[in-house]
């Protein structure tokens, strides 16, 4: 972790399924456990700016952002490590 990212929030956003709602979430950076640091920087390298959602209806994408940096995650591909993170999602205000 860079010292930069310490004090950074990590935003986690939820879209796509049938009812297409939109759920958010944000958690400190640095009070995220060293597994769950690991996967996002995972997500970070293997899914940057791509479109995971393509071609497959009805199905979760998972946006990750941190400062500069953002990951679309499939749903099928989202991290056991962040998973706990998901119970923090919740809908934003429309």
């Amino acid at each position: 972790m860079t010292e930069s990212q310490g004090g950074k929030q990590l935003r986690l956003e939820r879209s796509g399924g049938f009812a297409g709602l939109l759920l958010r979430a944000s958690f400190q950076y640095s009070q995220l456990s060293e597994a769950e640091r690991g996967a996002v920087e995972q997500c970070f390298q293997r899914w940057p700016g791509s479109d995971p959602a393509a071609g497959q209806p009805d199905r979760f994408s998972y946006r990750l952002e941190l400062a500069e940096r953002s990951a679309l995650v499939p749903e099928a591909h989202w991290p056991e490590a962040l998973k706990a993170l998901l119970t923090a999602l919740r809908p934003t205000a429309g």
